[in-house]
């Protein structure tokens, strides 16, 4: 069955929160659906792992933010995840993180096409073969859009084995 990748990270949020239901063939079929998105997500996910080039822009980034950061007993400040730049240094710290985007300019460009083509990949429909499950072996507190988000693996078709 096709579905948009970007509905997959959806997908397997319901299925980890239905997963632990009651019901024996309910529970394998989740099990087995969300093997299956997490091998999908996982290898999209790899796609974005950042290469050598990048990683060596994001270590002299660090740097940069460290020497130039407001220091506490020695130590950089982090706020919320980011250092803290000394109001004194502010036009250094810039001017360096220019000159560091320059030299880092073909590996910045680079990566903004990556994560450009992802997020181009996340709207492109890929085909997965869902195990299906009996409408009648879903769990009773389904939520509706619990059922909206996995329908294309439920059926009523009697000819299903129990």
């Amino acid at each position: 069955m096709k579905i948009k990748r970007f509905k997959l990270f959806k997908v397997r949020e319901v299925i980890q929160a239905m997963g632990k239901a009651n019901t024996f063939k309910f529970s394998y079929a989740c099990a087995k659906n969300l093997r299956l998105v997490n091998r999908e997500i996982e290898d999209m996910q790899k796609t974005l792992e950042p290469d050598e080039g990048m990683k060596g822009f994001e270590a002299d980034r660090i740097a940069l933010c460290q020497e130039f950061s407001k220091k506490e007993g020695g130590n950089p400040i982090i706020t919320g995840n980011r250092f803290e730049i000394d109001e004194t240094k502010m036009y250094e710290f810039n001017t360096a993180m220019e000159t560091l985007r320059e030299v880092y300019k073909d590996v910045l460009e680079l990566n903004d096409k990556k994560s450009k083509t992802y997020g181009e990949a996340l709207q492109e429909e890929v085909d997965l073969n869902f195990h299906i499950v009996r409408l009648e072996d879903l769990p009773p507190e389904t939520k509706p859009d619990e059922l909206e988000t996995i329908l294309d693996w439920i059926t009523a078709d009697e000819r299903l084995p129990s």
